[in-house]
C-alpha cells in the first residue's frame, strides 16, 4: 500500500510564517530577520523536503531504520534519518505507523520569493520530527499528528544571517478536514486552524 503524502508539509510552516519572522541570533546589525515574504517562500519548501523524503522511505513491512539524503533546490542537501514502526495490511489498505527521525540540513538553499534572493539553511544542530499516521481503506482515519522540535541557522545571499528555534505541533482531523497548529517558531507563539479541501 502506498503511503499518503505527509499532511504537514506546507501546514506546519507555511501557515505559520506569515505571522512570524526569525529575529533571534542575528549576526549583522540591521539584518536581524528574514522578511515575511522570504519566510513564506522558504518555509514550505524547507519543510516539504523532509516530509516528501519520509513518504518515500516508509517500507511495506513497517519496522525499519532509514537514511535518505535529497538535494535542495539551489544547492546543498537535507538528510532525514530515523525509524518507522507500525503495521500494514495490503488487502484492507490499512496502515498504522509512527515515524521518528532527525532532519539535518547542510547548506540547503532555496530561492526566497521572486527577488532572486536565496536563503541557505543549516541544522543547529537539527530538527527532530515525529509523525503518527493511521490509514483505513486508503484514507486517513482519526487524528493524524506531527511535531517538529529543534533549531536551524539561516543566511541570506545579501549577507544577513540568524537562527530560529522550532517547537511546533500539528493535528489533522480528517472528519472536519482541518489542521490545527500550535507551538513556537523563532520564539514566537503559533496558533492557527486551516481548512484542507
Amino acid at each position: 500500500m502506498r503511503t499518503h503524502p505527509c499532511f504537514t508539509a506546507a501546514v506546519l510552516f507555511g501557515a505559520l510564517v506569515a505571522t512570524a519572522a526569525c529575529d533571534r541570533g542575528a549576526t549583522e546589525p540591521g539584518a536581524a530577520e528574514l522578511s515575511t515574504s522570504e519566510l513564506g517562500a522558504l518555509a514550505p519548501q524547507f519543510d516539504a523536503l523532509a516530509f516528501a523524503m519520509a513518504s518515500f522511505v516508509v517500507p511495506q513491512t513497517i519496522d525499519r531504520e532509514f537514511t535518505h539524503t535529497r538535494a535542495c533546490p539551489k544547492g546543498g542537501t537535507t538528510t532525514l534519518a530515523g525509524r518507522v514502526t507500525g503495521e500494514a495490511d495490503r488487502e484492507t489498505r490499512t496502515r498504522t505507523s509512527e515515524m521518528k527521525a532527525i532532519k539535518t540540513d547542510q547548506n540547503c538553499s532555496f530561492e526566497a520569493g521572486r527577488s532572486g534572493v536565496t536563503v541557505t539553511v543549516n541544522g543547529n544542530p537539527n530538527v527532530v520530527l515525529q509523525h503518527n499516521m493511521k490509514i483505513v481503506n486508503a484514507a486517513p482515519s482519526g487524528l493524524q499528528t506531527s511535531s517538529q522540535k529543534g533549531s536551524f541557522t539561516w543566511k541570506r545571499s545579501d549577507g544577513a544571517s540568524g537562527s530560529c528555534t522550532v517547537d511546533v505541533q500539528s493535528v489533522f482531523n480528517p472528519d472536519t478536514k482541518t489542521h490545527t497548529v500550535s507551538g513556537t517558531l523563532c520564539d514566537r507563539p503559533i496558533n492557527g486552524v486551516r481548512s484542507r479541501p
